[in-house]
């Protein structure tokens, strides 16, 4: 299997049904997958495996495409929570040491969603996400 021309340029939105050696070569590719866990969750559209990718070293951004919720905190809490349910264990999403999973998805989605939307960098300050 061959992701092609996929490279750290590209951004893979959902991903819910990528499998592991999917989500292991997309995180090879230094892509960014952006998912949506309360539109996922309000169309039925499954669960992302984001401590998989994670694992792998892959990068992710957060967002919403529908008005079900717009809000980036409860979207990363949601992811946690999902995977909580899923894997059946406390802390999922964390790797490398980390200790505070909000703390660490907040980093982890800010790092990749500069990536996705091509700004140098790679770290925004809370105080400059848009305010709706």
């Amino acid at each position: 299997m061959s992701l092609g021309l996929v490279d750290k340029h590209w951004c893979l939105v959902h991903a819910t049904h990528a499998d592991a050696g999917e989500l292991r070569q997309i995180a090879q590719a230094h892509a960014v997958v952006g998912f949506c866990p309360s539109t996922e969750g309000n169309l039925g559209d499954g669960r992302f495996a984001l401590d998989e990718l994670l694992a792998h070293g892959g990068r992710f951004g957060i967002g919403s495409d529908s008005q079900v919720s717009i809000d980036p905190a409860e979207e990363l809490r949601l992811a946690e929570y999902t995977l909580r349910l899923w894997r059946e264990r406390r802390m999922s999403s964390l790797t490398g040491g980390a200790t505070h999973a909000g703390t660490f998805l907040y980093e982890q989605a800010v790092a990749g969603g500069a990536q996705a939307l091509g700004w140098a960098g790679g770290s925004w300050r809370r105080a400059q996400w848009p305010i709706w």
